[in-house]
């Protein structure tokens, strides 16, 4: 998954993933670049993730659900996991 282009934080050997999982982790590898800039890590906007889905032609209804919810959640986590890092990374610089 690394290289994919993303760090994965706090994981010392990536797990072998299942197909769906693949799926998920190529779609939020692919929308990554989307996020907004500005004051810190922005999570994946939902238009970019519903552009995706369409892009890919991805239906019905409830697979398109499955997918959104599971793109945010994993955008969820990476960006919290990053938050973490990057707070602790300025704490560090605040104690010297």
């Amino acid at each position: 998954m690394a290289e994919d282009g993303i760090e994965i934080p706090n994981i010392q050997s990536p797990p072998v993933l299942f197909w769906d999982a693949v799926i998920i982790w190529r779609a939020f590898v692919a929308l990554s670049p989307s996020r907004q800039s500005g004051m810190g890590l922005g999570y994946i906007p939902y238009s970019e993730i519903t552009g995706y889905l369409n892009e890919h032609k991805i239906s019905p209804l409830e697979e398109r659900e499955w997918m959104r919810s599971h793109i945010q959640f994993v955008d969820s986590v990476y960006v919290d996991e990053q938050n973490k890092k990057t707070k602790k990374q300025e704490n560090k610089k605040n104690k010297k």
